[in-house]
């Protein structure tokens, strides 16, 4: 999607689903929006990036914004081995908004490993993750936020989980919200405050 598109879907909005080839979804320019809603317009639907043994990945560039509320990242529904990766990537101005929590590396609904892999990359100046609730990395299986920005910027949101997050980029990053790090903190370039 580009050029300014609107996009609006009611309810769940899955990227690699079930027995599937691997999917995708670019969202490009400024102006173009995806909208995941669930009943009313003010009420934001789920996504769902790689489920069930299928990749998924969501791509944000050049301004582009996505809003939904609860966000799974390599998310199963069984407890099979499904080797899944998937990743959110919010380059270049773009602002991703989730309502709910940000799973990262979602897993099972069991505590068997699954071998899912999730992550979100925040690249470019001027790109965000927004979120009115938390992101939990490594719920299960492996989660990674990583944060490559070399202006300075906050983030709001909680963080906790046993997956790692990274700050690379020579800005300061300020996280304000609740973040209980049960993951590892990794500082490439930059400072993290």
């Amino acid at each position: 999607m580009n050029n300014g598109a609107k996009f609006n879907i009611g309810g769940r909005l899955y990227i690699g689903r079930y027995k599937a080839d691997s999917g995708t979804m670019y969202v490009d320019g400024v102006g173009t929006e995806v909208v995941v809603h669930y009943g009313g317009f003010d009420d934001y639907g789920s996504i769902y990036l790689g489920r069930s043994g299928v990749d998924g990945t969501l791509e944000l560039t050049n301004g582009a914004s996505v809003k939904a509320g609860f966000v799974a990242l390599g998310h199963t529904s069984g407890t099979s081995n499904n080797d899944i990766d998937a990743a959110l990537n919010i380059y270049s101005g773009s602002t991703f908004y989730a309502e709910d929590q940000i799973y990262v590396g979602r897993g099972a609904h069991s505590s068997e490993s699954t071998n899912n892999n999730g992550s979100i990359n925040i690249s470019g100046s001027g790109s965000s993750l927004e979120t009115d609730d938390s992101i939990y990395i490594g719920h299960v299986d492996n989660g990674v936020v990583a944060f490559f920005r070399s202006d300075d910027t906050t983030y709001a949101g909680d963080i906790s989980g046993s997956g790692d997050f990274l700050k690379a980029g020579g800005g300061t990053l300020t996280l304000t919200g609740n973040s209980t790090f049960g993951c590892t903190a990794n500082i490439e370039a930059g400072t993290l405050t």
